[in-house]
Order: C-alpha cells, then structure tokens, then sequence
C-alpha cells in the first residue's frame, strides 16, 4: 500500500487459522517523514515509480519530516514557494539538478524558526526585487544551505538569507 502523506483511516483483516473467524479493524496511520521523488516531467503522486512535479510536492503532499528528492534536470520557477508551516523539510538534489528562476522568480521563503535543508541544489537565473520585500531568493530561518551553487542571480536586498534566533551558532 502506498499511501500520500496525512492522516489515513484503513481497515486491517485479519483471518486466523482455521478459517471461521474474521475480524476487521480500522486503523489510523500517521504518514510523516515521507519522502517525494520529483522529475521534472513528474505527473505522478511522488513514489519511486510514480514521481510527481516539484510545484506538487511543493504545494500539495509536504509535512513535517519531508524529504525531497528532486532528478537531475531543470526546473523552472514562476514563482517563489512559501514554505512556512514546514519542519524539518530537506529539498534534495543532485550534480544536476537546477533550478531555474527564469529571470523572474525566487525559490524560497520561510520565516517560521522551523529547519529547512537545501542539498545539492543549483540556483539559477533567479531574481528578486521587491522594493517592498528584503526576502531574497532564498530565505530560510534555521536550517542548512549545503552544497549549494548559485549562477546569474540578482536581488535587491540578499541572495541568501539564513535566519537564527539561536545562541548557540559558533
């Protein structure tokens, strides 16, 4: 069974030995700490074998403990995905993957205190300026920015801004 992250309410059967009792049960099955794989022609519900697009994980299927997992490829960005509400999410790519902000958008905003990883990623075209914003292309408020590469980016204010109410950076 393959189920999409939330809350889902099943029934369990279960049939004993001898064959004469039957009992069913409803369960309720917390899916957290899910993990989408993403292509960028994805139409699916983000499995290994079904993957999704990024703007799907994004939107629609993340919760807190997510773990996406972008293929190589380019991905294009129209606009910049608000990610407050989500813990301890991890946005994965590879040596390959990009993303594309097409000379218009930022990637992402978060200002919630909630760790947010971004891993082997490739910034790209990306462009912020908002006279009344001083987000950037990316803003995460705690969190890693690892293994990261930026390429012909411009924004009015920052690039990358990291945020920490923490006492205990180095």
């Amino acid at each position: 069974i393959c189920l999409t992250p939330g809350l889902h309410r099943i029934g369990v059967s279960v049939n004993y030995n001898n064959g004469n009792r039957f009992t069913s049960a409803p369960v309720t099955v917390d899916v957290s700490d899910s993990v989408f794989y993403v292509s960028t022609d994805g139409t699916g519900i983000g499995t290994i074998d079904d993957k999704c697009s990024l703007d799907y994980a994004l939107t629609s299927s993340i919760t807190a403990g997510s773990h996406i997992i972008l293929d190589d490829g380019t991905y294009k960005f129209d606009k910049q995905y608000n990610l407050e509400g989500f813990n301890d999410l991890i946005i994965e790519g590879s040596a390959n993957t990009v993303l594309d902000g097409q000379n218009k958008a930022g990637f992402f905003s978060s200002q919630n205190g909630k760790p947010i990883t971004l891993k082997n990623l490739i910034f790209k075209n990306g462009a912020f300026n908002r006279e009344d914003n001083q987000n950037g292309l990316i803003l995460i408020d705690g969190g890693l920015i690892d293994n990261c590469t930026l390429i012909d980016n411009v924004a009015n204010f920052a690039l990358i801004r990291v945020l920490s109410n923490s006492d205990d950076l180095p």
